[in-house]
């Protein structure tokens, strides 16, 4: 149903799939720079060129009557994200609800059909949803493209009206810094050491489990924020600063 459009264009080990559901023992925060009473910053160091040509792609359409359709994203940076999952959980952005159908699917590089292809039933209010790939038995090879995407299919007959967001995502060996730091007992810790070794899927993963276990805590999510921001998807960092306007 999708038209493919990747043309050519994970486990980091048990250690790490432990610590991620390790459930996260609250601290007393004020502020996401604050963590660990320190004041770091996070940055997120994409292995692109600045130059390098975006390959993801937003769906934002305004629809038909002067109704506007919902703006999709996916959590993916412009250029080809890394992470050293086997079976990364992917997320993405609507900013209103909608009764349309919603699919999700992944495209391979090297094939023309895709790869794994879904569709969500529930998720159709706004705000920030996941696919958890391990759930559906779909795994990312190492060095190998993979285009995943998200459609809201407004029109089962006429498929120019879909909404289309996607991204690239690409399976990586953990780098010496995240392998020297597996055992450690703060999640917090990992998102640091992702986002400076440019690993995106990973970093965004580690934040958002944080949030999963502790949705009120402004300080993760903050953090999160601060990642999008980074990944330049300012209008789902403004939601997760201020997610009761979505509400």
């Amino acid at each position: 149903m999708y038209r493919n459009l990747f043309t050519i264009l994970g486990t980091a080990g048990f250690c790490l799939s432990a610590i991620m559901t390790m459930p996260v023992i609250a601290e007393s925060v004020t502020s996401a720079a604050k963590l660990h009473g320190d004041n770091r910053t996070l940055v997120y160091n994409s292995p692109a060129a600045d130059d390098a040509p975006s390959v993801r792609h937003d769906g934002i359409v305004r629809g038909e009557n002067g109704n506007v359709s919902p703006n999709l994203y996916a959590l993916a940076p412009a250029h080809i994200g890394t992470t050293t999952y086997e079976h990364p959980t992917l997320y993405w952005y609507q900013s209103d609800a909608t009764t349309a159908k919603i699919e999700i699917g992944i495209n391979k590089e090297g094939k023309t059909e895709p790869v794994f292809e879904t569709e969500f039933i529930n998720e159709r209010r706004p705000g920030i949803h996941k696919i958890e790939l391990s759930k559906y038995k779909v795994k990312i090879e190492k060095g190998v493209e993979y285009e995943w995407y998200i459609t809201i299919i407004k029109d089962t007959e006429d498929h120019s009206k879909d909404v289309i967001a996607s991204g690239v995502i690409k399976r990586i060996d953990p780098p010496q810094s995240v392998s020297l730091n597996l055992q450690t007992k703060h999640i917090e810790d990992l998102i640091y050491i992702f986002a400076a070794e440019g690993i995106w899927y990973d970093a965004l993963e580690c934040v958002s489990k944080l949030i999963e276990q502790q949705p009120t805590n402004d300080a993760y999510r903050e953090l999160r924020a601060e990642l999008l921001d980074e990944g330049d998807l300012p209008e789902v960092a403004e939601y997760d600063r201020n997610p009761e306007d979505k509400e």
